[in-house]
C-alpha cells in the first residue's frame, strides 16, 4: 500500500479501513484479466495487494444519515499517514503468481 489517499483525506471522505489482498487471472504480458488465454484459465493467479478504501456521500442530511447507518464498514476517526515523498509508478513492483493446482 504505497499510497495513502491523500487527495482523499484533503477533500474530506471518510476512510473506512484498507481492502483484503485478493487475487486476481493471470494473464501473459500484462495484459487485462479479462484477456486471458483459456489454456492458463484458473491455473494461475496474480496477488493484488491491499487498497485503502474511501466514501464520500452527496446528498442531503436525511438521506446521508441512512446510507451511512446502511453502511457495512465502519468510519474510522483517523487517516493511514506515510512517507510523503515522490514515488515512480512503473514497473518496480515484482508480480507475485498463485499456482492453485
Amino acid at each position: 500500500m504505497n499510497h495513502h489517499g491523500y487527495v482523499y483525506q484533503a477533500c474530506n471522505f471518510m476512510y473506512t479501513g484498507a481492502t483484503k489482498r485478493r487475487t486476481d487471472k493471470y494473464t501473459e504480458d500484462g495484459k487485462h484479466s479479462r484477456h486471458y488465454d483459456n489454456s492458463n484459465q484458473g491455473k494461475y493467479r496474480v496477488v493484488r495487494s491491499s487498497k485503502h478504501r474511501y466514501i464520500y456521500i452527496t446528498a442531503n442530511k436525511r438521506i446521508k444519515r441512512e446510507m451511512l447507518a446502511d453502511l457495512k464498514y465502519p468510519i474510522l476517526n483517523y487517516y493511514p499517514k506515510g512517507d510523503n515523498s515522490n514515488y515512480q509508478l512503473g514497473d518496480y513492483l515484482q508480480r507475485e503468481l498463485v499456482c492453485l493446482s
